[in-house]
């Protein structure tokens, strides 16, 4: 499908009438409704671009977004999810004062300090992990590099990956006997170079300096 064919609301709007006339008090059919309604709103109101390499206003083109029949996103990002209960466990153990807006961003920046690095690479190390999206690699990515001794280039990937802590999950599920073996970590050890390269060069916060070279 062409860029000019998927930017087309035609198409959009028959697949909402196609919903519609299959809705039933099924959920699943009630989602694909809200889902192609999503998308309509937000090639009106201008936050989608369908078409695009970066389809969602304001969203790099490295985080993954829901995507429905011929490629049209609906705004919403696979990686924005709710904390699940291993995390939210986590995240109740950590000291009242630990930074962050949100939850999610406090369970990320917990995993730039010693205890949350020692825990990914003991993971990794032991090839204890899914990954699920793209995403659930960032923060490991980060781990390897510091663990390889290449501290600049953790830096500027921790500076892209910066705005969007408070919102998207950036570790793995941490399961024993992962289908993802420990050699996998190497994997994503090899893949940093290409990672890091097309993350921005911008100045990373002073405070995340000090934790990520202490």
């Amino acid at each position: 499908m062409s860029d000019e064919q998927a930017a087309s609301p035609g198409y959009a709007w028959a697949q909402l009438g196609r919903a519609l006339r299959r809705a039933t008090d099924d959920e699943r059919t009630h989602a694909k409704v809200a889902q192609w309604e999503a998308v309509l709103r937000g090639m009106s109101d201008g936050t989608l671009c369908i078409g695009s390499r970066a389809p969602i206003a304001d969203t790099p083109v490295w985080v993954t977004p829901e995507v429905v029949d011929g490629g049209f996103a609906t705004g919403r990002l696979l990686a924005e999810a709710p904390l699940r209960d291993d995390e939210a466990a986590r995240v109740a153990a950590l000291p009242a004062d630990a930074p962050g807006r949100t939850h999610r961003e406090r369970l990320n920046l917990w995993h730039l300090g010693d205890s949350g690095h020692a825990e990914l690479m003991a993971a990794l190390n032991a090839g204890e992990y899914d990954i699920e999206l793209p995403e659930d690699a960032a923060l490991p990515v980060v781990a390897l590099l510091l663990d390889a001794g290449h501290d600049e280039a953790a830096l500027d990937l921790v500076a892209e990956l910066w705005p969007h802590m408070h919102r998207l999950r950036m570790t793995p599920r941490w399961q024993a006997g992962s289908s993802m073996m420990a050699g996998n970590a190497q994997i994503l050890m090899a893949s940093s170079s290409a990672a890091v390269s097309s993350v921005g060069s911008g100045p990373s916060p002073p405070m995340l300096i000090g934790v990520l070279l202490s």
